[in-house]
């Protein structure tokens, strides 16, 4: 009786851990691991818990450079001081550990310490750094905002540009404008940039497109651009389809390295979706062009890495089913955590357009919510 006991025990044990397998399998095909997930969590308890510390907003009184007008990017020290590059008021704000602002770091201009269009800003041994695309020249800092020096490169147009945490890596989608005899097709191209010279260093993703069909609308711009993310080892972008939940993870060099895939069924547009996408893309769409739109959704809609080494993933949503809303996919080493509400989107802001409006940025230490329509920035601790 004892032994057929110990059997049974055995036996239990041994069909729990088949069962606890099946959700997260692992392959491997020409060196690239195969990550294959289903829907039911391997981690229940992982979390992603924000703490609001404190708002960034325009300060009162007599300092007209405190005023934020569009905040574009924010990078953090390693003192937690803040810096946002404000893209209309063409300047850096600098903000302590606790949100308050110190100083404006530059100014419009195309003299020494000086932007003339400002789109990168980054970090590097305590030397902050500041790209203007008008002029092509990087402006370097202090941090306390004392002009070093500056040096000029060759032009460098990225779009949508995401840091890891660290901030030690930077990928973005490179625009290459006027390829071609007739000069309208151009290169949109998920590319790693190096940072100690500002150039590209490898190419992930190459994305040839005709300028003007994507500025008409005859061409989707959702087409061209895949939700990504990268943390100091790999870059991560979505194959951008509505057909499957799959992820491909590359390392620096440009080399695929895994796939991560989840269980996903297509989410069909509603009316009213379609409509409102309508409604805001002719704000910034000439209005005799014609709007191209899928009748299903991306599987991911976007994505980031975080401090602890996990790729947070918001999947497309239905939103008849999905009444609490928004969520965010939690993976580490490709394996699904779990699926937790994201409070930060409703149903009513996801869309493409909300990338224009707002932002969040993943920084060291904390995450930073770009609210562009208020102009404030909410600072939480997760």
């Amino acid at each position: 009786m004892k032994k057929v006991l110990i059997a049974l025990v055995a036996a239990l044990i041994i069909l729990s851990c088949t069962r606890k397998s099946e959700n997260f399998t692992v392959t491997e095909v020409n060196g690239v691991k195969l990550c294959s997930n289903t829907g039911v969590p391997n981690d229940p308890e992982a979390k992603l818990e924000l703490k609001k510390l404190f708002t960034i907003s325009s300060e009162s009184g007599a300092d007209s450079t405190a005023v934020l007008k569009f905040p574009s990017m924010i990078v953090e020290d390693r003192f937690q001081n803040s810096y946002v590059l404000d893209a209309m008021a063409v300047n850096v704000k600098k903000y302590d550990s606790l949100g308050k602002f110190i100083k404006a770091i530059g100014r419009d201009g195309q003299g020494p310490g000086e932007f003339y269009d400002p789109t990168i800003m980054y970090i590097v041994n305590d030397t902050l750094n500041v790209y203007s695309n008008g002029s092509c020249i990087i402006s370097k800092f202090d941090l306390n905002g004392n002009f070093y020096y500056e040096k000029k490169i060759d032009r460098i147009q990225p779009q949508w540009l995401k840091y890891s945490p660290t901030g030690k890596s930077l990928s973005a989608f490179v625009f290459i404008p006027n390829l071609g005899k007739n000069r309208e097709i151009a290169d949109l191209n998920l590319s790693l940039i190096d940072l100690s010279k500002l150039t590209v260093k490898s190419c992930i993703k190459q994305n040839p497109m005709n300028q003007e069909g994507v500025m008409s609308g005859r061409i989707s711009l959702i087409d061209f651009y895949s939700p990504f993310a990268t943390d100091d080892n790999y870059a991560y972008i979505s194959d951008n389809t509505d057909s499957q939940y799959r992820i491909l993870a590359y390392d620096h060099d440009g080399k695929k390295r895994s796939e991560i895939r989840k269980d996903y069924q297509k989410i069909r547009y509603e009316k009213n979706e379609i409509g409102k996408y309508r409604e805001d893309m002719s704000k910034v769409m000439r209005k005799e062009d014609e709007l191209k739109i899928d009748n299903f959704k991306k599987a991911v809609y976007a994505m980031y890495t975080d401090k602890y080494g996990r790729l947070l993933v918001i999947p497309s949503i239905d939103r008849i089913i999905d009444k609490d809303g928004v969520y965010i996919d939690i993976f580490k080493d490709g394996k699904f955590l779990n699926r937790v509400s994201y409070r930060l989107m409703d149903k009513s802001t996801i869309g493409l357009l909300w990338m224009l409006r707002s932002d969040v940025i993943f920084s060291r230490t904390r995450l930073y919510y770009l609210d562009r329509d208020k102009n404030v920035i909410d600072v939480y601790d997760y």
